[in-house]
């Protein structure tokens, strides 16, 4: 037997198995269309601006405003403001629930972020107050077993 044998008699069993272990399964039950989607908002203020990310917590007092449309596939804007009304930070997040049973959830998440950092440039001699705002992609894997 050539490797070229071999090669080939090892991917067609291993693709075998995998595709043959997959089963049947729908993002969307069929009556979903029924139930109305999932809208939600809620405002919070803080003391100290914390933020669920440590390098982009504020330090001084902030308004947090938090949204959410959809079930399975949900879209989660927050949009984060110093009193002042100077933006902090912007989240967008996607998540999806790829299980939700009663004893496991798995959600997966994805989310650009937008924070908002004052700077002074004095670079053309000139001291000029900027807003330099470095987009940031994260992603998250949740679990959960109860």
């Amino acid at each position: 037997m050539h490797f070229n044998d071999a090669y080939l008699k090892f991917s067609l069993i291993l693709s075998f198995t995998v595709f043959s272990s997959v089963q049947k399964g729908y993002s969307q039950y069929p009556d979903s269309t029924k139930v109305p989607a999932r809208f939600g908002a809620v405002v919070t203020v803080t003391t100290k601006g914390i933020s669920t990310i440590p390098n982009l917590t504020l330090g001084k007092p902030a308004a947090i405003f938090d949204m959410v449309v959809g079930r399975k596939l949900s879209f989660e804007p927050q949009f984060r403001f110093s009193l002042e009304a100077k933006p902090w930070s912007f989240l967008f997040w996607w998540r999806y629930k790829l299980v939700n049973e009663e004893k496991f959830k798995m959600n997966i998440g994805l989310h650009p972020a937008f924070s908002f950092q004052s700077i002074t440039d004095s670079s053309s001699g000139v001291s000029q107050n900027m807003i330099l705002v470095p987009p940031i992609l994260h992603t998250s894997w949740h679990q959960l077993f109860t």
